[in-house]
């Protein structure tokens, strides 16, 4: 296990950053998950590796009654729901416990009498591992708080966003409408205005078709009377040659009887 976690920094979207930050969240809790089950693992080992004191008298038992607490191992953990909605973690929370060494036992000839069996670690190993996953574990816990913290900030950052977002698509849809109200008040204006015109079109129509039926007739009448002024002109011709017929007709009697 490392002595430190490295926190990644990004620079993407504010729902990128969050997804990075939950699988961060998650192998923190992983990490904290094996440190417990190790801590539980070196206090077993603990308890082994301790040799049996020996049987109390009845004033110690009595004592050691009195100030010791009910035996429910060395380690309590407590777990707490983090804060942010997104983060479905716990923290596991290890207090310290001091553990002395038990003072090894000395056998009838002074010579120290062997305190643990082969093959168990030694007492000191133990607490040095200890020590290293309570460290290990207080860096977890702190990293894991400042990714909650960041967690936070960008879930705000986002519901803040969103409901600027929202104000300003309310507020264009608000002016859009008005703008809509508006054209349309105007197309219906211009509708009554384009009625209205074509009525009045239409009743031009038909009295330009009453004009031209009265030119029509009017045209008609003239040609006529063209036609009759034609007449009258050849008949006045007619008039004209037969009055020079009549007058030689004259001057040729005239003659004759003079003669």
């Amino acid at each position: 296990m490392n002595d430190s976690i490295e926190i990644e920094y990004y620079e993407d979207s504010p729902q990128e950053r969050i997804e990075e930050l939950e699988s961060q969240l998650r192998l923190l809790t992983e990490k904290l998950a094996f440190a417990v089950d190790k801590a539980n693992d070196l206090e077993q080992q603990l308890r082994r590796s301790q040799p049996r004191p020996p049987s109390p008298t009845p004033s110690t038992a009595s004592s050691t009654t009195n100030t010791t607490p009910p035996a429910k191992g060395r380690f309590g953990i407590w777990t707490r729901r983090p804060s942010s909605p997104r983060a479905d973690v716990e923290l596991v929370r290890l207090p310290q416990v001091n553990i002395v060494p038990p003072t090894p036992e000395r056998n009838q000839n002074g010579s120290r009498a062997p305190s643990r069996e082969k093959g168990l670690p030694r007492v000191p190993d133990l607490l040095h591992e200890l020590d290293e996953e309570r460290r290990m574990r207080c860096v977890a816990e702190t990293a894991l708080a400042q990714l909650q913290g960041e967690v936070e900030e960008l879930s705000a950052s986002l519901f803040s966003e969103a409901n600027n977002l929202v104000s300003s698509s309310n507020q264009q849809l608000h002016h859009t409408q008005s703008v809509l109200q508006s054209t349309t008040q105007q197309l219906t204006t211009t509708s009554a205005t384009l009625t209205a015109t074509q009525a009045e079109l239409l009743a031009t129509g038909i009295d330009l078709a009453r004009e031209r039926e009265k030119s029509k007739r009017l045209e008609e009448r003239f040609g006529d009377m063209e036609k009759r002024d034609v007449e009258r002109r050849e008949r006045i011709e007619a008039l004209e040659k037969a009055v020079e017929r009549v007058g030689r007709v004259r001057g040729l009697v005239r003659a004759n009887f003079s003669a």
